[in-house]
């Protein structure tokens, strides 16, 4: 069977953050079901690193958009000071979640990578799309 276009999936011109959320949606779906036949704690580890993982390139896309209305002096403040910001909060998060036993650490990278590589995906197909 051949895999549904992408115009099917009503995301043909959609902006790029739709398109992100869209993918790691159905990403987190997969990965959560595949991490279930591991275990309940290794489902909700891996959906939350996923969540998590979301979450960031959600937080950098936004820092990006503000950091191109910028000067060019004022964006590279913007974008260092907010890079380093968005670094800490994830590492606080992940440093709670895993030294107070809440989360396996394994499934939450797992999910964290998995949002990454989900994004980067998207965005590698849609630029070539766009060519």
């Amino acid at each position: 069977m051949a895999p549904l276009p992408i115009k099917t999936l009503g995301l043909k011109g959609a902006p790029l953050i739709y398109r992100v959320v869209f993918f790691n949606l159905l990403a987190g779906i997969a990965g959560t079901a595949i991490a279930l036949s591991f275990g309940p704690r290794s489902a909700a580890g891996f959906a939350a690193g996923l969540l998590l993982g979301v979450i960031n390139v959600l937080w950098l896309m936004r820092i990006a958009a503000k950091g191109v209305r910028l000067d060019s002096l004022r964006a590279g403040r913007l974008v260092a000071r907010s890079y380093y910001l968005r670094f800490a909060a994830t590492a606080l998060i992940l440093a709670i979640i895993v030294s107070r036993g809440l989360l396996n650490p394994l499934p939450l990278l797992a999910g964290l990578t998995g949002s990454i590589l989900t994004t980067l995906g998207v965005m590698i197909f849609f630029a070539l799309e766009e060519v």
